[in-house]
């Protein structure tokens, strides 16, 4: 691919034959205007023999001059090519040899363009990179533009000091002939506003193009208007054809048929979502998680200790696992009469306590047992010292209490069954901030002569990732009369 300085690009390439191909295998190529569409139909470079060709290249000269060359392979008759066109397409020199190759086969060409308009060429040679540098029509190897005589190859018309850029019809000055885009309305054209480019209202052959302009009434296709009310045209008014000549659409701050929002953009997480419609749940504490919008939970209020805070982000005991590992599992507990609240790192603390009966962290309702609610969470963004690039568990484990225990004494076989949910819930995604359902652990009081005591529930835990790297975790939760 090479782009012309006078606008539009060119694509060079081989066609190799296929038996019920309809084209001849060789150098091909084919002429694009700036924004894509092409300028004419695929054209011919130079007919080659398939087991000979290698890829080819081209480039533009500064007054839009464009060369090819390509490599050959495959004895002393497959000679490296190259093609000399001029700014409209036509050829300036038919194929003559780029260069003088040695072992009968070139390899691969490239091509560079120097500042002073020479070419630069690179090809591979029995294995070695060789370079040259050639000229093609620049000073000084080309002066004689201006003097009357037609110097081929790099000139097409030379009409003295009669050259012009501004006669209608003219040589140019580059002893070019007229051609679209030079910015002069020739005998040929309707139009020359100096480039090839359309809707602008002189198309890329130089024709007028009625109906280019948005806002004249005509829908014009060829320039991606799909609508033109003319003077109707408006930004305000629902459903009518917009300023731009595009229909009425979610995201023009224009509430149309069919939305039921339309704040003026496709940005979901603002209220109104990408299609025009409304978001409930993107207030903190309504008791909605987006968890799409960045809220890691709500839980209906902003209420500092119970697991989750402004702005509805997770409060999380790390565990106290490595530093580098103990964000692959993390406590949160539904706690907010805890005190004291955070620990010396300023983390939720790892030893939580809750009186019997108190509701704001005894979910059972029952004398003489305290239920917590808590969740294990996996892959937390709140510890920056931890690694989270293979942030995938393999497994994770409740190890304390154990089985072993929990089969001689069945309050620890309950606690135990509370946490059956939570491999289930959390190993192998990679989601951020993944959690569990709510758990209900119960840790009931002591029986003494004395009365009813306190009773503590010791909770560990080992996550695993597939990495081979553990966290281990634990957690106290205390009981009081």
């Amino acid at each position: 691919v090479a782009a012309s300085p006078l606008g539009g690009f060119v694509v060079i390439g081989r066609r190799r034959r296929i038996d019920t191909h309809r084209y001849a295998t060789g150098v091909w190529g084919r002429r694009f205007d700036d924004l894509g569409a092409p300028l004419g139909p695929s054209f011919v470079v130079e007919i080659v023999e398939p087991t000979t060709l290698a890829w080819p290249h081209a480039a533009f000269d500064a007054a839009g001059r464009l060369y090819v060359a390509w490599g050959a392979q495959g004895g002393s008759d497959a000679f490296p090519g190259a093609r000399l066109y001029d700014a409209s397409g036509a050829t300036l020199q038919t194929t003559f040899r780029a260069f003088q190759n040695t072992g009968g086969s070139t390899g691969e060409l490239h091509l560079a363009l120097r500042p002073d308009g020479r070419f630069i060429e690179g090809w591979g040679d029995r294995g070695n990179l060789a370079l040259q540098v050639r000229a093609l029509c620049v000073p000084p190897h080309h002066t004689g533009c201006g003097d009357g005589i037609v110097s081929a190859p790099c000139e097409r018309c030379d009409a003295g000091a009669a050259n012009s850029d501004t006669t209608p019809d003219a040589c140019r000055t580059t002893c070019m002939t007229p051609s679209c885009g030079d910015g002069v309305v020739d005998h040929f054209e309707d139009c020359d506003d100096g480039n090839r480019v359309g809707c602008d209202g002189c198309d890329r052959d130089c024709h007028a193009e009625p109906g280019w302009q948005c806002g004249d009434a005509i829908v014009s296709n060829d320039c991606d208007e799909q609508c033109d009310d003319g003077p109707a045209n408006d930004d305000a008014t629902p459903n009518a054809c917009r300023t731009d000549c595009l229909p009425a659409r979610c995201g023009d701050g224009v509430l149309d048929d069919g939305e039921r929002c339309d704040d003026g953009n496709r940005t979901s997480c603002d209220g109104c979502s990408d299609l025009c419609v409304p978001e409930p749940g993107l207030v903190c504490g309504d008791g909605i998680p987006e968890m799409l919008c960045g809220e890691q939970c709500d839980d209906g209020n902003t209420t500092p200790g119970d697991g989750c805070t402004e702005p509805c982000r997770l409060e999380r005991v790390p565990g106290g696992g490595s530093s580098l590992t103990d964000c692959h599992a993390e406590w949160v507990v539904d706690n907010p009469a805890n005190a004291p609240r955070l620990d010396k790192d300023g983390h939720i603390s790892g030893v939580q306590v809750c009186r019997d009966g108190d509701p704001r962290c005894d979910f059972d309702g029952t004398f003489g047992t305290c239920t917590f609610h808590l969740r294990v969470c996996t892959n937390n963004t709140n510890l920056d010292a931890c690694d989270l690039g293979t942030r995938r568990l393999r497994s994770w484990e409740l190890r304390s209490p154990s089985a072993n225990k929990a089969a001689k004494k069945p309050e620890l076989a309950a606690v135990r069954a509370a946490f059956a949910s939570v491999p289930g819930a959390i190993l192998g995604p990679t989601q951020p901030d993944l959690c569990s359902e709510t758990l209900a652990v119960p840790v009931a009081l002591k029986s003494s002569a004395g009365g009813l005591q306190k009773g503590t529930l010791a909770l560990k835990s080992l996550a695993t990732l597939y990495t081979g790297a553990k966290d281990s975790d634990k957690l106290k939760l205390t009981c009081e009369p």
